[in-house]
């Protein structure tokens, strides 16, 4: 599995941390919701999620993947 390097321009093996080479754990900042909810909130978890199940059905790998959803009610 190979990912793309933004910063690079070049194409790199994905290695995961893991000794065993099979586990990857995900930390997936997610929205900052400052209203009511609405079908662009699901612009960041749909192709993550998407992702997730191609590492995880296609190529094997353990995925322990957490999302986060930052609720803000600060009167600022």
């Amino acid at each position: 599995l190979c990912i793309h390097n933004s910063l690079t321009k070049e194409k790199n093996l994905f290695v995961p941390i893991d000794p065993s080479g099979r586990e990857i754990t995900w930390y997936c900042y997610g929205s900052t919701v400052y209203d009511a909810g609405h079908l662009g909130h699901a612009r960041n978890y749909v192709p993550t999620d998407v992702l997730r199940r191609i590492l995880r059905d296609y190529f094997g790998f353990k995925v322990q993947f957490v999302p986060n959803v930052t609720d803000v009610d600060d009167k600022v």
